[in-house]
């Protein structure tokens, strides 16, 4: 008995408990541009001023860090250089139809 009361009561007061969307009475517009018939949304947004807080380094990771940069700034123009050629290569092989012809591109 007191089991179908406790059912019935719980159905009643579900309507009250379960909230689905609020609705809002406020609106908002957002300035919009088309671009070749794409609609783009124009929102400003405000500044942010990002401020690098200076962590002061012990001698060992001064140390540390000055190394690696004079090994970045040591090796820098060799991996340019290898990055052109290793696009001059990708564009010579794209061309080159017939396996036996790349190997002997690259071996020569």
């Amino acid at each position: 008995m007191w089991r179908n009361i406790l059912f019935i009561a719980f159905l009643v007061s579900l309507p009250f408990v379960v909230v689905g969307q609020v609705e809002s009475n406020t609106s908002q517009t957002v300035k919009v541009h088309i671009i070749d018939g794409d609609t783009l949304p124009y929102i400003l947004l405000p500044d942010y001023n990002y401020v690098e807080i200076k962590r002061h380094r012990t001698r060992r990771e001064q140390k540390k860090w000055d190394k690696l940069m004079y090994n970045v700034v040591k090796v820098y123009p060799y991996a340019q250089i290898t990055g052109e050629l290793l696009e001059y290569y990708d564009e010579e092989l794209s061309k080159i139809e017939n396996e036996e012809e790349r190997k002997k591109f690259m071996e020569g």
